[in-house]
């Protein structure tokens, strides 16, 4: 009896390898349209795709950023300037996409993509405004997630852990941001908080950096799963502090996360008593 745990464990590992091996034909046909590709995991996306043969769409912030990834990639992958907290930056954005992938009813279009069977075409967006309503792949909230599902479109949620993007690579930066911070506070802020409380967050956020993973093809490698698996995971969680920690705390009942997580946290110097707030 106990013999056959170790088969049956394995069976299913080698069908779930199996499962997740399965890729999608003829996706140099696709397009793929990445938000944040000046730096970081979208431009490293970018990249990769592009490599592969797909149409990439790259939407960059910066004239400088598109201009640079240009640079850097072949003639099939084209540049969008986008700024995913302007409403009118992002409908223009969808105008050109539209227009490129050749689809003039966006509902059809947008209902049918993400469909194995279909002449498709995929939306990445690595960083999500509240205006932004194409989803595909992207860092969104279950909720939307799951109301997506009913439209046809796969919604894969992607978890990294900390990795040395160049956001991680400028510490110095968010140190030397969050020291003038602390000296523009009010006394009494200072007061209330005291020394120590920042040189904690200092030494935490240190930490942080400090402890980033330089694998990060992990990330880009995962998305382009979701993108070209015929069954993409629901979530992929990378890193291993992701793996270890975060997920396992966000599992975890509240009272317990809150626990462990208030374990770790800088204490302000004057505790005020407790008390509860009623958030609706």
């Amino acid at each position: 009896m106990w013999l056959l745990l170790p088969v049956v464990f394995a069976l299913i590992l080698l069908y779930r390898w199996y499962k997740q091996s399965l890729m999608l034909e003829n996706v140099t046909d696709k397009y793929v349209f990445i938000t944040g590709c000046d730096t970081g995991f979208g431009n490293l996306l970018a990249k990769q795709l592009d490599k592969r043969g797909m149409k990439v769409l790259a939407a960059c912030l910066t004239d400088h950023g598109a201009k640079n990834l240009k640079k850097e990639t072949s003639s099939r992958l084209q540049t969008i300037l986008l700024d995913v907290t302007d409403s009118k930056s992002v409908r223009s954005a969808a105008e050109i996409v539209s227009n490129t992938v050749g689809k003039t009813d966006y509902t059809e279009y947008y209902s049918n993509s993400l469909g194995p069977e279909k002449g498709f075409c995929y939306f990445v967006f690595i960083s999500v405004a509240a205006s932004v309503h194409v989803l595909c792949l992207c860092f969104i909230r279950s909720p939307v997630r799951r109301e997506l599902r009913d439209f046809g479109v796969k919604v894969s949620i992607i978890e990294p852990g900390g990795f040395q993007t160049p956001m991680m690579l400028s510490g110095d930066v968010h140190i030397n941001s969050l020291k003038r911070v602390w000296e523009n506070l009010p006394k009494e802020v200072k007061d209330s908080y005291g020394k120590q409380y920042y040189e904690q967050y200092e030494k935490n956020l240190k930490a942080l950096f400090n402890t980033a993973s330089p694998k990060t093809y992990q990330v880009p490698d995962c998305m382009e799963h979701a993108l070209t698996a015929v069954y993409p995971w629901t979530r992929y969680s990378l890193g291993w502090d992701c793996k270890l920690i975060y997920l396992p705390l966000s599992y975890l009942p509240t009272v317990l996360s809150d626990y462990v997580m208030a374990r770790f946290s800088p204490k302000p110097a004057n505790k005020a008593e407790q008390s509860t707030t009623t958030c609706g």
